[in-house]
């Protein structure tokens, strides 16, 4: 086929155009990505001061501006399960099912499932927190939770596994 030199620049000038379109999209993603990162710091200092309300929502704006970490479901998690936000605490441990954290995700929805005074799914969710694939220390945890005889109400100290971003590797 011959290509004339106009057909060439059309060709040139369309394949320029849809570059700037893509382009700020992408830088846009980048800063979303940014906001979300400092979203989640802001958080995890939050949480420290012992600021769980601010904490939520930080992580929850982190969350929105599509950051999607380990680490910031599991702190997401840990604020609403301790501020009795148990639907919002399940939905961020979900998230972790299926990742490297699976284990501990599983047993803090047990803690969820207890605080939520349904014993028959904490058991269930601490029986799959006990498999021997499951790291040591959540094995251990999962395995004295079901050694209890009382699954009907939680302890009044019990919270998920770690005091936040330390306990998460991710």
């Amino acid at each position: 086929m011959d290509y004339s030199g106009e057909t060439c620049l059309l060709v040139f000038w369309r394949a320029l155009y849809l570059s700037l379109l893509l382009f700020p999209t992408e830088i846009l993603l980048a800063a979303e990505a940014e906001v979300g990162m400092e979203d989640f710091r802001a958080g995890v200092e939050a949480f420290e001061a012992g600021k769980l309300n601010v904490a939520k929502q930080h992580f929850q704006s982190a969350v929105d501006a599509g950051l999607e970490s380990s680490s910031l479901f599991y702190n997401l998690g840990v604020v609403c399960y301790q501020l009795g936000d148990y639907a919002a605490a399940e939905a961020a441990f979900r998230t972790l099912l299926d990742g490297s954290n699976g284990a501990l995700a599983r047993y803090n929805l047990g803690l969820v499932a207890l605080a939520r005074e349904k014993p028959l799914d904490a058991r269930h969710w601490f029986e799959q927190a006990s498999a021997g694939s499951a790291p040591a220390k959540i094995r251990t945890l999962a395995l004295t939770q079901l050694a209890k005889p009382d699954r009907g109400s939680p302890d009044s100290g019990r919270h998920p596994t770690g005091s936040g971003k330390e306990a998460m590797a991710g």
